[in-house]
């Protein structure tokens, strides 16, 4: 069992510790089974337009598969529309929270803390300097913080506080790295996804008042 006694100081002070501790005792005590990156699945999809690698260890969506043989896919197929139906888009990864702040803990392999801390940072710069208000807006609230303990399995723990969220505005690690990184986009998606142990575990955080406002 972890001992809780973080003492982190920053932004948000003590007011992080609270539910990060109340967070990890939940998922250690009851066993929680953690999931992968809830948008870097390796099962998932890829993010919307990125390209393919050859070979692609994460296949696009209406990619055709190889024959069993090995051989490109029938070049005598119909294309998609010709019979009747169009190819559907690839579905957009997307991710938003319901609450006012937001906290996602995730669980990194100690091999992978470097990728993990150097793509959040690119990420969160780049959505700064947007000229879109929802991303500045979502990089303003946006603080990244490391617990000193080990977690699970010695893997590293990182804790995302997104205070204030912003209301519908979509949080998705691929597609935001799809908008800030274009040309890098395949590259950045597998190492984040890489760098992961246990994966991530998402929470929506509502405020509590400990000290009512005088009337």
């Amino acid at each position: 069992m972890w001992s809780m006694n973080t003492g982190w100081s920053g932004r948000h002070g003590s007011g992080v510790v609270l539910p990060i501790a109340a967070a990890m005792l939940v998922g250690v005590a009851v066993g929680m089974a953690l999931p992968r990156p809830f948008e870097s699945v390796r099962a998932a999809q890829p993010p919307a337009g990125a390209q393919q690698a050859d070979p692609a260890p994460l296949p696009f969506p209406g990619a055709q598969p190889p024959s069993p043989e090995g051989n490109a896919p029938d070049d005598d197929a119909a294309p998609a529309g010709e019979a009747g139906t169009e190819a559907a888009p690839p579905p957009i990864a997307t991710r938003t929270f319901e609450a006012p702040a937001a906290m996602v803990m995730s669980f990194v392999g100690t091999a992978g803390t470097s990728d993990f801390e150097q793509i959040t940072q690119q990420l969160v710069q780049s959505m700064a300097a947007s000229e879109d208000p929802d991303r500045q807006g979502q990089a303003a609230g946006w603080t990244m913080y490391r617990v000193r303990e080990p977690g699970p399995n010695n893997n590293a723990v990182y804790v995302w506080l997104l205070d204030p969220v912003v209301t519908n505005a979509n949080y998705a690690v691929p597609q935001l790295l799809n908008e800030a990184f274009p040309d890098r986009v395949q590259q950045l998606y597998e190492t984040f996804n890489q760098s992961f142990g246990l994966g991530q575990v998402l929470l929506n955080l509502d405020p509590v008042v400990l000290v009512p406002e005088a009337p």
